[in-house]
């Protein structure tokens, strides 16, 4: 198919400053422009963080060990969509189970999961409602995924439940277990996209989905600029 035939979908947060990340984390810092030579040339300095906006995570953001964003394949990185639309079924904090999945279809090998609930959509720039508010996804939804030989997992919701204890000032110690799709996807090689936007948009098409982190060294994610081409 001709690229002029094919429609891009964004999925990608506006960066801003401060921008989408956790309350109380400043994302963004710009230093000025730079001079040189008595010629002008805009080269703006931006300082930001691995995780902040819509990004990927490498194996190695959970628990430090694995490859970094660099080491993992392309092809973790890009493949068919299988977006599960779970818009009518979350509500503030309720938990995405296995048979919610189930009841729509098992992913092929290779495919991108993108799980739509509208849940960043709604909260667009530092909102701590987004984090306080998210649903979340069940241990057994995320092991059905990596069972399953998915490329890639893709969120517009913050996956664990913990992130809402987290904002309001957790008091206990964490363990692996508060944070199951990063324990269970991640030791399994599947790579996470997090903080997407627009999966609605691809709900019930067919779809390829892109989203290439930058090759940094020993990184453990990376800033991504996220799209879905609908075939």
């Amino acid at each position: 198919m001709s690229a002029q035939r094919l429609r891009l979908i964004d999925h990608t947060l506006p960066i801003s400053d401060p921008a989408d990340g956790v309350p109380g984390v400043r994302t963004l810092r710009r230093a000025p422009e730079q001079e040189a030579g008595g010629l002008f040339c805009a080269s703006v300095i931006d300082n930001l963080p691995l995780h902040s906006g819509t990004h990927v995570d490498a194996v190695r953001h959970f628990g430090g060990q694995g490859p970094g964003i660099s080491d993992m394949p392309l092809a973790c990185f890009h493949g068919p969509v299988r977006v599960y639309d779970l818009q009518r079924d979350v509500s503030p904090r309720s938990v995405i189970t296995v048979e919610q999945l189930v009841q729509r279809g098992s992913p092929q090998v290779g495919e991108v999961a993108l799980l739509a609930t509208g849940w960043r959509d709604r909260h667009i720039g530092v909102d701590r409602d987004f984090f306080l508010t998210s649903p979340s996804l069940a241990p057994d939804a995320c092991r059905w995924l990596a069972d399953h030989g998915v490329a890639a997992v893709g969120f517009d919701f913050a996956a664990d439940a913990i992130v809402a204890e987290v904002v309001e000032g957790v008091a206990r110690a964490l363990t692996a277990a508060d944070f199951p799709s990063h324990a269970l996807l991640l030791a399994s090689g599947i790579p996470l996209f997090e903080n997407l936007c627009n999966l609605a948009a691809v709900a019930g098409v067919r779809a390829y989905f892109m989203g290439l982190p930058l090759p940094l060294p020993d990184a453990d994610g990376s800033p991504v600029r996220a799209v879905s081409w609908v075939l």
